[in-house]
């Protein structure tokens, strides 16, 4: 049997490779695609079927396909082909003029892939047609004038003679074809070579001829570079002026079809850039004016049908666009409300986005698309919009504390006094979501939501995002620790939790709640109470005089200070490095005989904050944060550090700017 490592490290079988389907082209009579081919406009679909296989590919550079090369180059238009050079076959002559602009190489400047074909077909330059590629490739040229050598080096008509120069001066200039004058083309005129190339053809002319057993082997050479470029350049020239004549002929072509196309369009009720970019007409318009073919009537005849469904594909595409980006623009105005709704207190609590927009009214602006009688902004600030949605609010909020107060416990609450809070809107109302643990800011501190957290909490997903997705009453439960120590806070303060000034009060108790749950003794600000009843199964306080609290904590409590401390503020990141930070649970401990504090009452609990009753506290070691965080954790078991762990020795300048944190 194999082993478990084996089975999962065995390789995965690659799934069966689908065959290719049949090319029933290759399937004809040689004769047959001869024919064929010779009802082509150029030798540019005879290379545009020599790249599609294998097969056609040696097909058709047998010495036997010459033929159809030869009949296509003939045949070609505006006019023929000049004569091939004798040292070229037919199909890399036809690679030579076509080949560049169907494979998209790069421009020479840029990069960038052209279907255009070589400006210099000597030197084999290919530019775009953005103006600056030409005026960056003139400045890497070199002009050079055979003509007049008298004050040039005794190397020079033998380096220049031996090299291939531009077929005319306009190449690289000026590539308008109405200044085109026959004056400035090889050898009676002023020519251009790449400059790097010059160089190095000096360069190792120079060095070859220093020497006298190199010389003559270097003038052979150069000797018979030049008789290969005198054979070759008259062929180069009559390419040149073929390319003039053919760009002529297509910038005419092109013309005449989009003429025909303008008239196609108004005549059967067509935007004319809808019929020059549906897929159908498109295509057969780039081919003609490749193949400088004129778009007839039959043409379009035959494609109606097609161009008519393409045109109504693209106009619901346009629709469906159009749509999104309406309902883009009506969604981020309803957001914005919204969050300016969420700085109101008095529209507290308010549900996620994700339930907000499900409002009636609120779809109603979402899915009206905006126009001139319609706009969602003005729409949403009218009496009747905000009347509207504060009615949609109230209803949401009243099943929300139907839900919520089921989680509590509660059942369906009803109340026939005025002055009696709902259970959910209590002090000791505390909630946790059960699907994921992030706390917003506000509520991170306590571990826990009260009903208006509970109402805006927004599940997120593991990496950080928001889970958009409704609000649901189901994702919470009770959280039984916080309500167990805030409802022992009041009743050891006779607060009544259903009372509206319960939460006043309850703030008002102050520094004075002392954890008796915690082997130091420990002193808690109420609004710490629910945060710090995680920390226990089932937490017991006590209530000390403000006398005695002051005595014990010595350094007041300073509610936000660890996450302030933990956050992401770049000024933070000093201040945790300062020593001066000290351990409560060091300095504020119980005497011997009260080590099960939970046992004992209130009032029998000893406390020690010096030596011998005295009230100055004990001596303690100072930390950098970090080593604060490491000493609660190694020492008292705390792994998440609260304001009530620990006091800080001197007060910290949060004045530090961004630039000095950093």
């Amino acid at each position: 049997m194999q082993s478990r490592r084996a089975k999962r490290f065995k390789k995965a079988v690659p799934p069966a490779q689908t065959a290719p389907k049949t090319c029933y082209f290759t399937k004809l009579p040689f004769e047959l695609i001869a024919d064929i081919l010779q009802f082509t406009q150029s030798p540019r679909d005879v290379l545009a079927l020599y790249l599609c296989n294998k097969y056609l590919r040696d097909t058709l550079l047998r010495k036997e396909s010459d033929f159809i090369w030869r009949y296509m180059r003939l045949h070609c238009q505006p006019s023929p082909l000049p004569d091939k050079p004798s040292s070229m076959t037919e199909a890399s002559y036809a690679a030579l003029v076509f080949g560049g602009g169907m494979c998209g190489e790069p421009c020479e400047a840029c990069g960038l892939p052209t279907d255009n074909m070589y400006s210099s077909f000597a030197l084999r330059i290919r530019i775009c047609k953005k103006p600056a590629c030409l005026a960056n490739i003139q400045r890497t040229m070199k002009k050079i004038n055979m003509q007049d050598v008298s004050s040039e080096p005794a190397y020079f008509p033998i380096v220049a003679g031996s090299m291939f120069v531009t077929e005319n001066s306009r190449c690289v200039e000026d590539l308008s074809i109405l200044t085109l004058t026959r004056a400035g083309n090889w050898p009676q005129a002023a020519n251009y070579v790449r400059a790097r190339d010059w160089d190095r053809s000096v360069q190792d002319y120079l060095e070859a001829t220093g020497l006298p057993e190199t010389m003559e082997a270097e003038l052979t050479e150069r000797a018979s570079r030049a008789q290969r470029v005198t054979a070759l350049m008259p062929t180069f020239v009559a390419l040149y002026h073929w390319k003039i004549a053919y760009d002529t002929a297509r910038e005419q072509c092109k013309k005449a079809n989009e003429e025909f196309a303008k008239a196609f369009a108004e005549k059967n009720g067509y935007a004319y850039w809808d019929l020059i970019n549906s897929p159908s007409f498109s295509t057969i318009h780039k081919t003609k004016n490749k193949t400088l073919e004129s778009i007839t009537a039959l043409d379009m005849t035959v494609l109606g049908e097609r161009i008519d469904a393409d045109i109504v594909k693209m106009k619901e595409q346009r629709e469906r666009r159009q749509y999104q980006m309406d309902h883009a623009k009506a969604y981020t105005v309803v957001e914005k409300h919204y969050e300016g709704l969420r700085t109101k207190r008095e529209m507290l609590p308010v549900p996620p986005f994700a339930t907000f927009r499900k409002f009636r009214f609120i779809k109603t602006i979402l899915n009206t698309p905006p126009s001139p009688a319609f706009n969602p902004s003005k729409q949403l600030k009218t009496p009747l919009a905000k009347t509207l949605i504060a009615s949609e609010l109230t209803a949401w909020r009243m099943d929300a504390k139907e839900k919520l107060g089921e989680v509590l416990g509660y059942g369906t609450w009803k109340a026939a006094s005025k002055t009696r809070l709902h259970p959910v809107e209590r002090v000791n109302a505390r909630f946790k979501c059960q699907r994921c643990h992030h706390f917003e800011q506000r509520y991170r501190d306590d571990g826990c939501f009260n009903f208006i957290g509970a109402c805006s909490h927004q599940c997120r997903r593991a990496d950080g995002t928001l889970k958009n997705e409704p609000w649901s009453a189901e994702r919470f439960v009770k959280d039984a620790k916080a309500v167990s120590a805030i409802s022992k806070v009041l009743a050891l303060s006779a607060l009544r939790a259903e009372s509206p000034e319960s939460s006043v009060l309850f703030d008002a108790i102050g520094s004075r709640i002392l954890c008796e749950s915690c082997p130091g003794a420990i002193i808690l600000q109420p609004c710490q109470v629910a945060g710090h009843s995680h920390r226990h199964d089932e937490m017991q306080v006590s209530f000390l005089s403000e006398q005695d609290a002051s005595s014990i904590l010595c350094h007041p409590l300073t509610a936000g200070l660890a996450q302030r401390l933990m956050g992401t503020e770049l000024r933070a990141k000093p201040l945790r490095g300062q020593k001066v930070y000290m351990c409560r649970h060091c300095s504020q401990k119980r005497e011997a005989s009260t080590m099960n504090p939970a046992a004992s009452s209130a009032r029998s609990t000893t406390l020690s904050t010096g030596t011998g009753g005295s009230p100055e506290p004990l001596p303690q070691k100072a930390y950098i944060f970090d080593g604060l965080r490491s000493h609660l954790k190694a020492s008292h078991g705390i792994e998440a550090v609260r304001d009530e762990d620990f006091y800080c020795s001197v007060q910290l300048d949060w004045s530090i700017t961004k630039e000095a944190a950093s």
